[in-house]
Order: C-alpha cells, then structure tokens, then sequence
C-alpha cells in the first residue's frame, strides 16, 4: 500500500525539542499542506524477519529487543510493537514482524552490556534506540551511532528539505565530526564493532570514549546529555565534557591502557579480530589538547597542551614515530638518537644528562657508569675509579671493587710461589698461589724465598736473614704463611693419678717456651703450638687415640679405663713425642649392700618359726661371685634359720664378693626367739 508520509509538528516534538510557537522551519519532500511534511511514500511491512546484534559492548544474553511501529505520517508510535530476545553472545537478535503500516520503525535495546574498558559485563542496565527505514532492509543493528543519531535525524526531518536517508547521513557525519573522525563509512546501521573496517573501528571509539571510566548511570546521562547537545544545530558545544573525556583517553592511551582494552575484547572470545580502535581515540585527544597530527615531518618536535581547562594543561607532549607521547626529559634528550654500541655514554641533547646504550637501546647512566661507561661484555673485570672508590664491571654490573681486584688489574697468569707488590699499594704482597693471586703477608715478599702456598705447605727454607722458616697453613683452612721453624717442647699428664674401672681421666698437654725467648719469639712460638696438631697415643682405653689443635680442643684428650691395671700415654707434635707418665686403675668398689631380717622375735608358742636374713642393695660395676655366710648355712643371697624353742638365738654374717674379688663383709641383725604361751614369771 503506497501512501505520502507526513511528519506533523506535533508527532516531530516526541523525538526533538520544538520551539514554543510550534514552528517547524524548512519543510522536507514537495507541497506543504495543513504544517504536514510530504516525504518518501509510504511501504507497508508484513511478515518479514528483523535481525541484527545491540551492541554498546555486545549486549548480554537475555537482553530485550523491541521493534515499535511507526505510524506513515507522524512518525508517532502506534503501540503496535514486537519483541524479541538476545540469543547469542555477541548480542545477536531477531525479531518476527507480521505487520507494521509503514517502513519507518524505531528499535529498542534494554540490558546488560559487556564493558569493553573494564571487560567485565555492566552492574546496571541501558538503553539504546535506533531509528530505521526497513523498506528496503532487514537487518538493523543497535549501537552507540543509532543512538545518538536518532533524535538529531527526526529533527532534520522536520525542520530541513531532507529524506529519511539524507538525514540519517548527515546526522551520522556530525557525530563522527564532532569526534575527529571524518570518512565515508555506510549506515550506521550496518556497523559492527566486531568488524575489521574503518567504520568498525569508529563505532569501537566512540563507544570507548563515552564510556571512559563511567558506571552506567553517568554513561546513560553523558549520552542523553550529549543528543540533547547536538539535536538543533549538529554541533558538540560542552568542552567541559570533551575535556574530561580527551583527558582520561590521554591517561589511559599514555599509560597503554588501550592495549588493555584490546585485550578485553579478545579474552571474550567473540571475534578473531578487533578494529584498530585506538587511531580514533588517540586522534580525539590530540586536536583537544591542539596538538594535531604526529607525522614525519613533526618527528621530535615538542608541544605543551594547548587546552587551558585539561586537568594535563601543563603537560608536553613529543611526536614520536607517528605518536606524541609524554615529553619526559628521555624523550627529549634522545630522540634524534642513532644506536650506539654496548656500553656507550653520551650527554642528553637538552638536559645534559648521561646516558648509556645497553641492550639495543639508551637509558640513563648511574654515577659510576656516566664516568666508566657502561659494564658490558667488551668491559668485563676492567676497573676504574670513581671520585675516591674503585669499581670493577661484572656480570653487567659495577660493583665496588676488592683492593686485589684493582691492585692487580691486568696482571698475567704466575708461576706458584711468585711474589710481588701491588700496583696501586705498593706496601701489599700478593702471591701467585694455584692459578690465581691472593694476597699475601710481608714475609712473601721481603725474605727472598717467594710465597708460601698450598703446594709448598711445610716446606723449609733459609731466608735472606739467615733464619730458617718453614711454609704453614696457620689457621687449619688455607691461609699460608712462612714461620720461624720452632722444635716443639713441653710436659705432659693425667688430671688424676689414680681411679676405678669405667672411669675417665684426662690428659693434658703444657707447652714449654724455649728459655732465653724475647716476647715476640715467646708470641709466635706460642702461636706456633697453637697450630701444630697433637697426636694422642691412649694405651689401654677407650678411644685409643685422639687428635686436634694443640692451642684449643687437642690440647687435653679425655680417656675411659674399662681394665685393672697401670696405663701410659703420650703425645706427638710433628716429629716430637712427649711422654705423659701414668694412671693407676683399680677395680670399683662394692657398695650399698644391706642384710635384713625378715623378724627379730619369733614366736614358737605354735609351732616352729623359719626366719629368712637377705642381702640386697649392692652396687658393682662387676657380677657379684659368692655369698659366704657364718652362723647359718647359704651360698646365695639369702639364709634361713627354723627356731623350735624359746630361747633360741642366731647373729650370722655374710661376705659378699665380686667377680674382680673385691668383697664386703656385713653383720645381719640378731634374732632370739619367744613362746608367748610360756611366758616368764617374776617372784613377787
């Protein structure tokens, strides 16, 4: 069914602000009649499909899309409307429509939205809206363009010569101009933020501005705010809010948030590509802070921020291959830098800062490398000085050099025992021990006999002083040094003379200082027994031998006697064996025995009374052997008497011996016996 469409003023207001006397201004399509706008004919739609995705981000699962009738010459909304859902993850829909009057629909999409800056899907619900000829189209996506297009679109309509299409486009091209972004990209209609073209990535930057970091009540508010903006003369006018948005794109593309926001996209795993996005958003807050294209020609140049309300307004800014970036000083000094080679310093061409090249790039020197140079492969163990501190370069590295790594810098390879003085301080020694160089002691080199090392360790030699020396290790864990040769001298003994088997007795060795020693020869003597190893010869105990320091734990060795007898020992200190005298060991003692009876005073008054004398409590490191008792007849530890008659009485002793023959003697308690059925009487 073809029809004129007529737009009247009254319907108009419903999607656009209308002045107080009603007028409508230029009128679109041909004869004006009655304030109608005669535009395209009019096309019924029946039974056709509507499909599409809402996407601000996709729109979520469960989400709802409404498409609403448009009555063919007022545009006003009839209440006829079909519904239908989100199916799909990337914000897919369709919509059965069975009959709308006219071609001209308005769509709705209401939900939750993945939020491409943070990633995450949105806390709270939004809106979006867009308007749509379906004459000749089926598929109609809802996005952040159909949105903002909408309400500036109806108002073209009605107050200018225009179609429904020409409207739709020059609306589209406002929105994209008031973001920097000019190009001829189709109907936003047909725009996808999913897709790989400019006009994909448009739709992407547009939604990442107005988006920024705002939760969704402040986004839906910016984009009302923003319609209400535009609608009556196409132009963006609040800089305050182009300000705040340039200033967060600026933040988060210097601080390689974009990439983030790349990345978001992807881990939703709805798409193998993502638009180049960022060229739009980066463009935006350039010309806001009136920077203006970085090409080529501008390479290294440096701009301050020309927005004077930006939160950045003290910033510079460096066109950078292709980019401006943060001036920083790096930047500024380096830019027009060619690469150097590993380890070069180089002065900044503005601050006068130094700078090394390592790893393929500049950065800036440290202290010590802005007068060495930096540590790299070509430079390593060298050493250098800095103000009053020597440094040597290792594993990339200065570090604070030891006085033998600069006191013998670029020394070659010795032969062992070579000796010489260092090259910065002249007072040390240093000798070629092994295969490399140690420090030494005075004697190295001042004695004419070379160093003392481990492969030379007790070896003799006459010094220039005619003195005899010998090579020792002097503290036991590879410190060499050249000593005067001393023959060891001293006594030594047990702490006691005399103990019992199973016991311990300690032998002690006392150092004798040569007579007629000077202190100093008395000191090193004195240090020369305190390194020489004691060698302990134990006869007869347990360890039979023993060994260690003379000056600390192998001065005394500690012996346990498990045998009767007299025992020697004696100590070696190198070539020289001292003697120790002896130790008597006898066999312990027996002791604690006791002998007990089991009564005193039997009573024979019933019958005859056994009584029982037993030894017990005796301690002997040997078995007791025997038990001889007198008085009564036992060979054990006990004895027993009967006792028949009052009157009786038994005092018997025991000798207790053990297997080494020592013994004890003891009296057992006397016992007399009574008859209680006999009792004594007393003359009165």
């Amino acid at each position: 069914m073809n029809k004129l469409l007529k737009i009247s003023l009254s319907t108009a207001c419903i999607f656009a602000a209308c002045g107080d006397d009603g007028s409508s201004g230029g009128m679109a399509g041909g004869s004006v009649e009655d304030g109608e706008i005669i535009a395209e004919e009019i096309v019924t739609i029946e039974n056709k499909t509507i499909s599409g995705v809402s996407q601000k981000g996709p729109f979520v699962e469960g989400a709802s899309v409404t498409v609403q009738e448009l009555e063919g010459k007022t545009l006003a909304q009839t209440g006829r409307s079909y519904e239908g859902k989100i199916k799909g993850d990337r914000g897919e829909f369709s919509v059965d429509v069975i009959n709308l009057e006219s071609q001209f629909a308005l769509l709705k999409a209401n939900g939750f939205y993945l939020n491409e800056v943070t990633g995450k899907e949105s806390e709270s619900q939004v809106t979006l809206y867009a308007f749509t000829d379906l004459s000749n189209r089926s598929q109609v996506n809802v996005n952040l363009l159909t949105h903002l297009e909408h309400e500036r679109s109806l108002y073209l309509l009605k107050n200018n010569d225009l179609t429904v299409k020409k409207a739709k486009e020059q609306a589209e091209n406002e929105i994209l101009t008031s973001f920097g972004i000019q190009g001829d990209f189709g109907s936003s209609e047909d725009m996808n933020i999913f897709g790989t073209g400019d006009g994909s990535a448009a739709l992407l930057a547009i939604s990442t501005l107005m988006q920024s970091d705002l939760k969704e009540g402040a986004f839906s508010k910016r984009l009302a705010d923003y319609a209400s903006d535009i609608e009556a003369d196409g132009v963006w006018d609040n800089k305050k809010v182009q300000t705040a948005i340039a200033d967060w794109a600026a933040k988060t593309s210097l601080k390689g948030g974009l990439a983030g926001i790349r990345k978001n996209i992807k881990d939703w795993e709805l798409s193998d590509k993502v638009p180049a996005f960022e060229k739009y958003v980066d463009n935006f807050w350039w010309e806001n802070f009136k920077l203006g294209t970085c090409n080529s020609k501008r390479e290294g140049e440096v701009k301050k921020n020309g927005n004077s309300s930006s939160a950045l307004k003290d910033m510079e800014f460096i066109c950078l291959d292709g980019a401006w970036m943060e001036a920083t000083d790096f930047s500024k000094d380096t830019h027009s830098w060619k690469a150097g080679k590993e380890g070069d310093i180089k002065e900044g061409d503005t601050t006068g800062t130094v700078y090394v090249f390592e790893n393929g790039g500049w950065r800036v020197a440290n202290e010590i490398e802005a007068v060495l140079g930096g540590c790299v492969k070509a430079t390593a163990d060298s050493v250098g000085k800095v103000k009053n501190t020597w440094y040597i370069c290792k594993d990339g590295e200065w570090t604070e050099a030891k006085q033998i790594e600069y006191d013998t810098y670029g020394w070659e390879a010795g032969k062992d025992g070579d000796a010489k003085q260092g090259d910065v301080y002249s007072s040390t020694c240093y000798v070629y021990d092994g295969d490399a160089w140690r420090q030494g002691g005075y004697e190295d080199c001042s004695l004419g006999m070379g160093g003392c090392t481990k492969a030379r360790l007790n070896e003799e030699s006459e010094a220039n002083n005619g003195e005899k020396y010998i090579c020792t290790d002097i503290s036991g864990a590879g410190t060499y040094s050249w000593k005067i040769k001393y023959t060891p001298a001293g006594t030594c003994a047990p702490n006691k003379t005399n103990i019992y088997k199973g016991e311990s007795v300690n032998w002690v060795f006392t150092p004798v200082s040569p007579s007629g020693s000077s202190v100093t020869e008395m000191m090193e003597y004195q240090n020369f027994i305190k390194n020489s190893t004691c060698d302990w010869t134990l006869n007869g105990a347990t360890p039979a031998s023993s060994s260690g320091k003379c000056g600390s734990d192998g001065k005394t060795a500690t012996a346990t006697y498990s045998t009767t007898r007299t025992f020697s020992a004696s100590v070696k200190l190198g070539e020289k064996t001292i003697s120790c005298g002896s130790v008597q060991v006898t066999a312990a003692p027996l002791t604690g025995c006791s002998c007990i009876a089991s009564e005193t005073t039997p009573d024979v008054g019933d019958g005859d009374v056994t009584v029982t004398w037993t030894v017990s409590g005796c301690h002997a490191l040997a078995d007791i052997s025997s038990y001889e008792w007198t008085g009564v007849t036992s060979t054990t530890s006990s004895a027993t008497k009967t006792f028949t008659e009052k009157g009786q009485t038994a005092s018997p002793t025991v000798k207790v011996t053990t297997a080494e023959n020592t013994s004890v003697t003891l009296t057992c308690p006397a016992v007399s016996s009574v008859n209680s059925n006999a009792p004594e009487y007393v003359d009165p």
